[in-house]
This record gives structure tokens, sequence and C-alpha cells, in this order.
């Protein structure tokens, strides 16, 4: 879309006002080629940097402790159950 109305707006010569919509104004002076519109689009890709990722992290187990008790020598012991992973 942004391309036709770039066209439309800068390129294409209108019958009633002679000249280009943007020159109307004098938003531009001079009549622009597809070749500026394309140089454009390239411009700003080429600004664009793309998303680079790291590396991913490595998984880690959640470890929750209970109480369960004592054991026969009146230790008190605990059960490690694995709850789930954590990125």
């Amino acid at each position: 879309m942004a391309l036709h109305c770039t066209f439309y707006n800068f390129v294409r010569i209108h019958k009633t006002l002679r000249i280009t919509p943007a020159m109307a104004p004098r938003v531009t002076t001079r009549l622009w080629e597809m070749k500026d519109i394309v140089a454009l689009v390239e411009n700003a890709e080429a600004a664009v940097s793309p998303n680079v990722r790291g590396p991913c992290k490595p998984r880690v187990a959640k470890v929750a402790i209970s109480n369960w008790g004592t054991t026969q020598h009146g230790d008190n012991a605990a059960l490690a159950v694995v709850v789930g992973l954590q990125r």
C-alpha cells in the first residue's frame, strides 16, 4: 500500500494538476522515477538490522523440598520432588 501511495504522489503526473501531487505543494521539485522509490526501499531495508538471537539458556529443574517426617534415628528427612523445568 505504501508503494502505491508513493508512486501515486511522486511519480504519476495527474491530468488535472499537470504535475505530481507532491510537486503541487512543493514537497519535491522534481519528477521521481521508479528507481528512486526502489532506492528508498533498499536503503530502508539496509538500515534495519536483523534480530539476531543469542544461544538458548539451558533448562534448570526446579526442586521442591518438603519435610517428610522423621527417620528411625530421629533426624528430619527431606524429600526432593522435581516440579518442572524452568527456562
